[in-house]
């Protein structure tokens, strides 16, 4: 089971079981003082009495000693026991980690390196990991694979891992005005507007008018 917890803002595998510190191990790593009922866990318990609660993470040997200025502390590395070590961003451990937070996780790196390999969109690799119960984790976007937390480390990519952002939508630009110019005599309808027509009032006289009358009653 792989767990992890945050020391002090700085995110930490822990391991299962502490292993002794020796002269080759992995740096940086997390350790304590050997507290457990051996001969030199109990010498620890009577020598640092007030520094058995605290972890440090160390980077590198003093010769063979451990040197912890911040904790006034220098004693030999056989007095000390790895319990965890710090997860890089951008690792596969730490995209497993945002996975248990319940975070969608991506690699463009390696979609990019076998885009590159085969001559296919990138968006083609981009697999978006995800989490699906507490220790299963599946890939989506179109994929189907599911991988314990220890399966996925194993067969993940090393490094390039980071969030996934969905990409926003391009932005469509608004339509441009038509470059032609509106017809003066169809507003740009196509259809010919008919000009109003101009109606003259007739300038008839009553005394004209009583005369024609006159004149036609006359010729029936």
């Amino acid at each position: 089971m792989i767990n992890f917890k945050e020391i002090d803002g700085v995110l930490y595998r822990m391991l299962e079981e502490p292993t002794p510190l020796t002269l080759d191990a992995q740096f940086p790593c997390l350790v304590r003082l050997i507290q457990d009922d051996s001969p030199m866990g109990r010498n620890n318990r009577y020598c640092f009495v007030s520094c058995l609660e605290q972890t440090y993470e160390i980077k590198q040997l003093t010769g063979e000693d451990v040197k912890i200025e911040n904790g006034l502390i220098l004693a030999h590395h056989t007095r000390f026991e790895i319990i965890g070590y710090p997860v890089a961003d951008g690792s596969h451990y730490w995209a497993l980690y945002q996975m248990m937070q319940g975070k969608l996780v991506c690699n463009p790196e390696l979609a990019k390196a076998k885009a590159d390999i085969t001559g296919e969109k990138q968006s083609r690799y981009n697999l978006k990991w995800h989490r699906i119960s507490h220790n299963c984790f599946a890939i989506v976007n179109g994929h189907y694979a599911i991988l314990s937390a220890e399966e996925w480390v194993e067969l993940s990519y090393h490094t390039g891992w980071t969030l996934y952002e969905p990409e926003e939508p391009a932005e469509v630009p608004p339509p441009k005005e038509p470059d032609y110019i509106h017809c003066t005599r169809c507003g740009g309808s196509g259809y010919e507007i008919a000009p109003e027509p101009s109606i003259k009032p007739l300038d008839v006289k009553v005394k004209d008018w009583t005369e024609s009358k006159y004149i036609q009653e006359e010729e029936k």
